[in-house]
């Protein structure tokens, strides 16, 4: 039988060598040797500056964005939205808001059914405040609806940096179908002079001008009137807030035909980490002129309000 011999070139010692050297082991794993990482040593006065820096940017205020919040990672987003931006009017966190109801009823020997809904809305920057308001009733008796107005006020006032006065338009809708008309609309204008402006004490006056005028009512021309008012706020506690407006608006040409529109309220919180409160509150609205109706209306109610 003949044998096989095997012939081996240099080529194949070197390669065979190679894999050797360079692949996997035959027996055990291969282990990567590194040298230990080299610390750099830092001097004394590097550490000094460093522990200087951190001082300082532990002291500075974080960047806020235009509405006064800060942002998360603690960078200003961008200037602040113009008054000509949708975003300006639009941004639910630039405004303070507040939604109230309140219900009221019997059955039995009287049937009668009361409610009441309300919401306020209010924006203030530094140059301008804007304050909407809308107050709603309705009540029945005995299934026979008994009243049925509502009360919507657009307020603006253009501040001034470092002064007490101010510019106003005022601008008021008024429906109730227990009245000779179907809708007044009023708007004014004129100057405001801050009296009183702490954080728990607010006193305001205001002297302007304006018209109304009267839908579906038996006088419906547009009638000149004067408007002084003013508004007082007064936080007595931290849990107790009381605020009063009235505006009295009487005729240009014959100052013994007036309209007197008050407000009163008083609220007491009850939840603060939810901002519930309850309130009692008294509209009166008053006409000289009420066409054979009664000339003074007074709406009072006693709500719970919840405020963000």
């Amino acid at each position: 039988m003949r044998r096989q011999r095997w012939s081996c070139t240099p080529a194949a010692i070197i390669i065979g060598f190679g894999l050797l050297w360079g692949g996997a082991p035959l027996f055990g794993q291969a282990v990567t040797r590194r040298l230990p990482p080299v610390e750099q040593e830092t001097s004394a006065s590097e550490t000094a500056a460093i522990s200087e820096a951190a001082a300082v940017a532990a002291t500075v205020e974080p960047e806020r964005n235009g509405d006064g919040e800060i942002d998360a990672d603690g960078e200003q987003p961008g200037p602040a939205a113009q008054w000509y931006q949708p975003s300006f009017w639009t941004l639910s966190s630039a405004w303070e808001r507040s939604f109230q109801v309140g219900i009221s009823g019997s059955s039995g020997n009287a049937e009668t059914l009361s409610f009441q809904f309300g919401t306020d809305w209010k924006r203030k920057v530094d140059w301008s405040q804007l304050d909407v308001s809308l107050i709603y009733n309705k009540a029945e008796n005995a299934g026979v609806e008994t009243k049925n107005n509502g009360l919507l006020n657009v307020d603006h006032q253009w501040l001034f940096e470092e002064s007490r006065w101010a510019i106003f338009l005022k601008n008021a809708l008024e429906y109730d179908e227990f009245k000779a008309f179907d809708l007044r609309l009023a708007v004014n204008a004129g100057a405001t002079y801050h009296v009183l402006k702490g954080d728990d004490l607010k006193l305001d006056l205001r002297l302007g001008s304006g018209a109304s005028t009267e839908f579906g009512g038996p006088d419906n021309r547009w009638v000149p009137e004067a408007v002084l008012g003013g508004d007082y706020e007064h936080q007595w506690t931290a849990q107790q807030k009381f605020k009063l407006t009235w505006d009295y608006f009487p005729d240009w040409t014959d100052f013994g035909d007036f309209r007197v529109v008050s407000k009163a309220s008083w609220e007491l919180m009850l939840d603060e980490p939810r901002n519930l409160s309850f309130k009692i509150s008294l509209i009166e609205r008053y006409d000289s002129t009420p066409h054979d109706r009664v000339a003074s209306d007074i709406d009072y109610a006693f709500v719970l309000m919840w405020k963000r």
